[in-house]
């Protein structure tokens, strides 16, 4: 998991951006295992529960107690907020969160 942040500019306005954003991204962030949490007129909000890959060592290391440690889990959570442009028409989408590296690079790629 990484932490990144990236900012689209664009000349579209905050409801399309948003309407837009919803629609693409939340079947494909679902296949990476984040649910939408939040909804709003700014911004969309997605988490993910998930085990870090080194739970694995104490739970075969210290069985049948080492499962206890399945109970451990992390979030990762992506956020988009739409505002707008500092030119005045169009707006500005920033996405920023934590997330595995395709899902960081699928962002870095993206265009809006």
């Amino acid at each position: 998991m990484r932490d990144f942040t990236y900012t689209f500019e664009t000349s579209k306005d905050q409801p399309t951006v948003l309407r837009e954003c919803l629609a693409e991204w939340t079947p494909q962030l679902s296949s990476h295992g984040y649910h939408l949490t939040t909804q709003s007129e700014i911004g969309l909000t997605y988490l993910k529960r998930f085990r870090p890959w080194w739970i694995v060592f104490p739970v075969i290391l210290l069985f049948p107690i080492g499962l206890l440690f399945l109970i451990y889990t992390q979030e990762a959570q992506l956020t988009a907020t739409v505002s707008p442009s500092g030119e005045g028409n169009g707006s500005c989408l920033t996405v920023a969160g934590k997330g595995p590296k395709a899902v960081a690079e699928a962002f870095a790629q993206m265009e809006v």
